[in-house]
C-alpha cells in the first residue's frame, strides 16, 4: 500500500476504462464482458498490491537442445521492466525457479522476439551454452534472494553458470543472502565450482553433472576455504574413472565443508564393480572429519545398477575405522549392500545379514541397502 497511496481512486479509474474499452453502448453493463474485464484487471492489481506475490519469480526458457543457442530467457524483458518500474518488490523475491518450454509451445511472435535477444547477446556467451544477458541483471536487483533453482536448464560449463549468478565481474557479493542453489551442468569439475561454494551463506547445494571429470590442476583457494554448506547433493551420469584424481577432487571439497549435515552423491553411469565399490569406500574415507565430529547425520551413496554383493574380490576396500567409533551420529544410511559386507563370498542370507549388521554403526536409524542379484551370481 505505501507504493500506491491512492490506490483505490487508481484502481477504480483503471477498471472504469476497462470497462469503457470493453462494453458497447447498447451492451449491459452487468454483462459477461464487463465482469470479465473487471476480474482481469482486479487480478493484475491483486499482484501488485500484495508485493508478497513476488516471492516466488518464475524464469520461462525456450529452445531446442539441438540447436546452437540451446534455450533463451523469454520473459526476460518482462520481468527487467517490472522491477525496473517498482524497484521495491525485488525485496520481497526469496526464490528465482526456471522452467523450461519448447520453442514451438510458445504463442505467436513470443519467438521472434526472444531470438533476437540472442542475437544481440556477444559471441563470448553464446559459447557458455546459455543465451539471455537479462538473468544477471535481474538477479543483480533481488538483493534477498535466498533460493536459485535452475535444475530445468543445463547449462554448459560452469563459467557459464557463473555469469548469470555473479555478472561478468564473477562478484559473488551480488548473492551475499543465497542459502540454497540447485543447479545441472552438462560437464563441470569439481575444482571449477569453487565461486559456488564461497558463498557466505550457502547451506545447501544440489548439483546434476552430466560429464564430471577430474580437473587438471588445483586453486589454492580451496585449501583455505571453510563453507557454510550443510546439505551437499550431487548426482552424475559420466565420470572420469580414474579414482584417484577424482576422490582427490572430491577430497578438496568436502574438506572445505566441515558443517556437512547431509552428503548424497550418485552414480548413474556404467562403471565396473570394483571401481565403484573402491569410489564409495574412498568417500566414505573423504568424510572422516565430518563423522569422527558427529556433524554428519545424512549419508547416501547410490549407483544407478547397485552393486551386487556379496560376491569375491581379491582384495576388497576396508572402512575407515571411524565407521565404528562411539563419536558416530549417523542417523540414515543408504548404501550398495556389498560396500557393508565383510564376507565377499555367498554364504547364503543368514550369514550375508550377520555380516552386514556387524558394520551397521548403532546410531543409523534408518537403512537402506541396495542389492543387485541380476548383475553377479556365484556359488
Amino acid at each position: 500500500m505505501a507504493y500506491f497511496p491512492y490506490l483505490p481512486e487508481e484502481l477504480l479509474n483503471q477498471i472504469f476504462s476497462n470497462c469503457v474499452s470493453a462494453v458497447d453502448e447498447d451492451l449491459d453493463p452487468d454483462s459477461v464482458r464487463t465482469l470479465q474485464a473487471i476480474s482481469l484487471t482486479s487480478k493484475q492489481f491483486h499482484r501488485i498490491v500484495e508485493p508478497s506475490l513476488y516471492s516466488n519469480v518464475l524464469a520461462c526458457f525456450a529452445g531446442l537442445e539441438s540447436e546452437y543457442y540451446p534455450f533463451w530467457l523469454v520473459n526476460g524483458p518482462r520481468l527487467q521492466r517490472t522491477f525496473a518500474e517498482r524497484p521495491a518488490l525485488s525485496s520481497y523475491v526469496k526464490t528465482f525457479r526456471a522452467f523450461r518450454i519448447r520453442a514451438d509451445e510458445m504463442r505467436y511472435g513470443e519467438e521472434h522476439t526472444a531470438k533476437q535477444e540472442v542475437y544481440r547477446d556477444n559471441e563470448t556467451t553464446a559459447r557458455m551454452g546459455l543465451v539471455g544477458s537479462h538473468v544477471p541483471r535481474i538477479l543483480e536487483g533481488m538483493p534477498n534472494l535466498e533460493r536459485v533453482d535452475f535444475r530445468k536448464t543445463a547449462i554448459l560449463y560452469c563459467h557459464g553458470l557463473c555469469y548469470w549468478l555473479f555478472g561478468s565481474e564473477l562478484s559473488t557479493g551480488k548473492m551475499s543472502n543465497l542459502r540454497r542453489l540447485d543447479i545441472t551442468l552438462k560437464r563441470s569439475t569439481l575444482v571449477d565450482l569453487l565461486p559456488i561454494f564461497q558463498l557466505p551463506k550457502l547451506e545447501v547445494f544440489v548439483a546434476d553433472i552430466v560429464y564430471l571429470y577430474a580437473p587438471d590442476s588445483e586453486d589454492r583457494a580451496w585449501f583455505s576455504l571453510r563453507t557454510s554448506v550443510r546439505e551437499l547433493t550431487m548426482r552424475t551420469f559420466f565420470w572420469d574413472t580414474r579414482t584417484i584424481n577424482l576422490l582427490s577432487a572430491f577430497r578438496i571439497v568436502l574438506d572445505a565443508c566441515p558443517l556437512l549435515r547431509a552428503f548424497r552423491l550418485s552414480l548413474h553411469g556404467n562403471p565396473d564393480e570394483e571401481f565403484d565399490e573402491e569410489f564409495q569406500a574412498g568417500i566414505i574415507g573423504l568424510l572422516n572429519v565430518q563423522l569422527s565430529s558427529g556433524t554428519l547425520r545424512h549419508l547416501e551413496l547410490w549407483s544407478k545398477q547397485g552393486l551386487c554383493g556379496p560376491y569375491e574380490m581379491l582384495n576388497p576396500p576396508s572402512l575407515p575405522n571411524v565407521w565404528t567409533s562411539a563419536s558416530l551420529e549417523l542417523e540414515s544410511l543408504k548404501v550398495d549392500m556389498s560396500l557393508l559386507s565383510q564376507n565377499r563370498f555367498n554364504t547364503g542370507y543368514p550369514g550375508i545379514r550377520a555380516s552386514i549388521e556387524s558394520v551397521v554403526p548403532q546410531s543409523v536409524r534408518h537403512l537402506t541397502l541396495r542389492h543387485a542379484p541380476c548383475r553377479e551370481s556365484r556359488s
